[in-house]
């Protein structure tokens, strides 16, 4: 690891004794007591709990604490990374966007993130009681998309972002639900800094919202911020039709050989600035696609959600 990203880590890391089963931190105010209450889910790589604090300076808080392997180490230091970054207390709109970092710890085998705890859970639930209403979806695709500038402006992709997915837990989790939502991107487990490389690109993502670079080097000459805009624009389609347009890579490609096989009629009820905002993020190529920036001024999200800021 690079020493300066080593030392910048190293000022988060939680003084840390495990004792039957609990943690225990050492603070400047005392000594705080965490226990494990229950799992929350899984995340690109490791498992998330949630854990309260039964004694010391925070005692009653809650948290989320990311377990991860050691063995995973490049991919565990790649996430605390991104999540000390957008942790930043002196840049408050991290905060609106973000699950902040609340520090890290280790023992002999794995690796524990601990975050702040949100507690409306995460999009997956909200999607699978029904699609939600254009503007609702264009107020929370705002809020990503601000999120993710935020990203590729720092020189970081997220390359897995997605709000409905089996047994893996969406990482678009709702601090306040609808009518007046507001939402935070998490899980960094994928996230890798920018710098016109593929460097270990293949196959990371999940079906469905995956680019289709993502799955095949051939189809663009580097890495780039592309693979989050057609996330995005994947997971607009989700949350107005209840599943992601592609399911699988078969039809992904079938799109890239002939981009009339997009699902377009999926979208009928919509609006045609969603369906066009969509086609923008979604195109097959990624030299194609909108910015970020371009879809932030999009019409469609400039007309439901201007006023939205999170």
């Amino acid at each position: 690891m690079d020493p300066s990203l080593a030392s910048a880590l190293q000022a988060w890391k939680l003084e840390t004794e495990f004792r039957d089963g609990e943690r225990h931190h050492k603070v400047l105010s005392g000594v705080e007591r965490w226990v494990e209450e229950k799992h929350l889910g899984n995340g690109t790589f490791g498992c998330v709990y949630q854990e309260r604090c039964v004694s010391g300076p925070s005692a009653s808080a809650v948290r989320a604490v990311k377990q991860i392997l050691k063995y995973q180490s490049k991919l565990s230091h790649r996430e605390l990374q991104a999540l000390t970054t957008f942790s930043d207390a002196r840049v408050p709109e991290y905060q609106n966007h973000f699950v902040r970092c609340l520090g890290w710890f280790e023992d002999k085998d794995k690796l524990y993130i601990a975050m702040e705890f949100i507690q409306h859970g995460d999009l997956h639930g909200y999607i699978r009681r029904g699609i939600l209403p254009e503007p609702e979806a264009a107020a929370i695709t705002a809020q990503v998309a601000q999120a993710l500038r935020f990203m590729h402006q720092k020189g970081f992709v997220h390359r897995d972002l997605k709000p409905l997915v089996g047994f893996l837990s969406c990482n678009i989790l709702v601090s306040r639900p609808a009518p007046d939502w507001h939402v935070k991107v998490a899980d960094f487990g994928a996230t890798k800094n920018m710098d016109g490389t593929k460097l270990g690109t293949h196959g990371i993502g999940t079906n469905g919202y995956v680019a289709p670079e993502q799955l095949d080097d051939s189809l663009a000459d580097s890495y780039s911020p592309s693979v989050d805009i057609f996330a995005l624009g994947a997971i607009v389609f989700c949350m107005c039709t209840g599943s992601p347009p592609f399911r699988s890579p078969g039809p992904l490609f079938a799109y890239v050989r002939d981009s009339s096989l997009f699902p377009i009629g999926d979208l009928d009820e919509l609006t045609g600035l969603c369906s066009k905002f969509v086609l923008r993020a979604m195109a097959a190529r990624a030299s194609e696609r909108a910015t970020i920036d371009e879809l932030l001024t999009h019409r469609w999200l400039l007309k439901h959600s201007g006023g939205n800021k999170g």
